[in-house]
């Protein structure tokens, strides 16, 4: 008969051996690039949510008058006293096109039992951002409302950034 070539079973067992320890190796290192391609992923949509929450947050403190604790009416919380976790901000309509009613609001706070937050503006409830977990509305002896707001997807790292907007309260104007 002619030459037969093959593996000898000591080939075979030690092929396998090596293959043994260097499978558990790279599936480690796919499980470490999913993971980190997760993380990456969620502190992305975390940071989306608080940057969109900005721009309606600046608008409505740019045309309020007056800056209150929605569930006592109280003027905002001094910083150096504590933080408060919503807010509502009142104007009035001074270009005389708009509703029939001059007066408007928008409050700011987290749907119960949810990451939710809402904007609720004239009664029409919107949503502003989502996985935000955490509220903290303060102002400052020089006018600032600082903002500190927490977003949080399940699994991820908690991402929070301070926001501070410079408040110059607009006088009414008598008709």
């Amino acid at each position: 008969m002619g030459n037969q070539r093959g593996f000898t079973l000591l080939e075979l067992v030690v092929g396998l051996a090596v293959a043994g320890m260097v499978m558990p190796l790279i599936a480690s290192s796919i499980f470490q690039i999913t993971r980190g391609t997760e993380q990456i992923s969620g502190r992305v949509v975390s940071a989306a949510d608080v940057a969109s929450l900005a721009p309606w947050l600046h608008r409505d403190l740019a045309v309020g008058q007056t800056i209150v604790d929605p569930a006592t009416d109280a003027p905002l919380i001094d910083c150096a006293s504590g933080t408060q976790a919503s807010i509502l901000v009142r104007w009035t309509d001074q270009t005389g096109w708009g509703a029939a009613d001059p007066q408007h609001y928008a409050k700011y706070s987290i749907e119960p039992g949810t990451t939710v937050l809402e904007r609720e503006y004239d009664g029409v409830v919107g949503v502003v951002a989502r996985h935000i977990t955490e509220l903290a509305f303060c102002e400052d002896a020089d006018g600032l409302v600082r903002l500190d707001v927490t977003s949080e997807i399940q699994g991820t790292t908690t991402y929070t950034k301070s926001l501070s907007f410079y408040v110059a309260p607009r006088a009414e104007v008598a008709p």
